[in-house]
Order: C-alpha cells, then structure tokens, then sequence
C-alpha cells in the first residue's frame, strides 16, 4: 500500500494553488477544498461506499493564483453530480490519498456530519487532481478505517454565466462570477446567489 509522506503532500498542495483553474472540454472547472475532522469508510454496495466526516467546515475554499476565497457549503446543493475528487485522510502516523467519483453529497447540520456517497476512481485523466493522482491508494482497501482529520479536494465546474451583465450589492465586489466582501482578518466570503439587477 502505497502512503504519501508528509513531504509529498505539502508538494502536492503548492502545487494545487499553482494549478489555479483548468478548461476540460470546454468546461471551465476549479478545484474547492473541504475541511474536516474525524472520518469513516463503510461499504454500501459492491460498488458504492460511504465515507462519513465530521466538524466540517461551513465553507468550502478556492484558490485564484494568490488569492483564497471562502464559499458557503451550501452552494454544493446547486451543481450537478457525479464529481472526481481527490480524498485525503490523515492520522497520527501517516497520510492517505484516495481518488474517488463522488455521486452526492449530504450534510446533517445538527451533528455537524458530512456524507460523501463515493466510488473507487480507478484512473484519472483530468489536471487539477493531478499531483494527488499520480500516487494514491484503492478506496476499497481502506474500509472500516477511521482518520483524525480530513480534507476533500473536489473537481468542480462553474456555474454557467449570465447573458445578462453580472452587478452585485452595497458593500460586495464582482469576482469573475461570484459576489465577493471582506470578512476581516484578510478572509474574503463569496456567494454565487448575491446578483442584483443593474439597472
């Protein structure tokens, strides 16, 4: 079974905020990183698996060459699955990567519990899942495991723009196709569904 060090992994991750934003056939897509705490993997079917996380983050991140930005998780709701994903699982010994196809995804904000309906991604033909493809480890041989913390880097396209121009309310920046503000402490908070009428 093959593991990433911890130096593998820092190198894969500059190289994530290197990679920025892709076209693949013609649809733009951007990579939105998900933070979380303790994890589980149980099977569902012969093909399906669950991967359960918990204390996740409220918001999901993007990066834009220097730039992070922050979104709600709730905007997952709007976009159309499946998606690849690049799961990365971490304990007190070492770290763990596995590509998967993500047919949902499902939240429980009373127990703050995460659920990632997946199955195993055998190869990946994509870029910016790239630098964790190139050594990870079967979904399948990780079944009744669990993790202290977790993040999800998932393969996500962009909403489809407007014909109509794009203009967003008192206080908020446009931000290519997202409505942008300040939150302090240099955190920018973005929102797909802040647009207001131009005129």
């Amino acid at each position: 079974m093959n593991r990433y060090s911890t130096s593998g992994l820092l190198t894969a991750i500059l190289l994530f905020s290197l990679t920025g934003f892709c076209i693949a056939d013609e649809t733009p897509m951007f990579l939105a990183q998900i933070q979380g705490g303790e994890s589980g993997i149980a099977g569902e079917t012969d093909e399906m698996m669950v991967i359960t996380i918990e204390n996740y983050a409220p918001y999901f991140n993007i990066t834009e060459g220097n730039a992070t930005y922050s979104m709600p998780l709730e905007h997952l709701t709007t976009i159309s699955w499946p998606l690849h994903a690049a799961i990365l699982f971490a304990d007190d010994e070492e770290d763990t990567v596995c590509l998967v196809t993500v047919a949902n995804l499902s939240v429980s904000e009373e127990e703050n519990l995460m659920m990632l309906h997946v199955a195993p991604l055998p190869f990946y033909e994509g870029e910016l899942l790239t630098p964790l493809a190139e050594e990870f480890v079967e979904l399948d041989t990780m079944q009744g495991e669990t993790f202290n913390n977790t993040v999800v880097y998932l393969e996500m396209p962009r909403p489809k723009a407007e014909n109509e121009p794009l203009c967003c309310p008192g206080g908020y920046w446009l931000e290519t196709d997202r409505c942008c503000r300040e939150e302090g402490q240099g955190n920018i908070l973005c929102y797909w569904d802040r647009f207001v009428s131009c005129s």
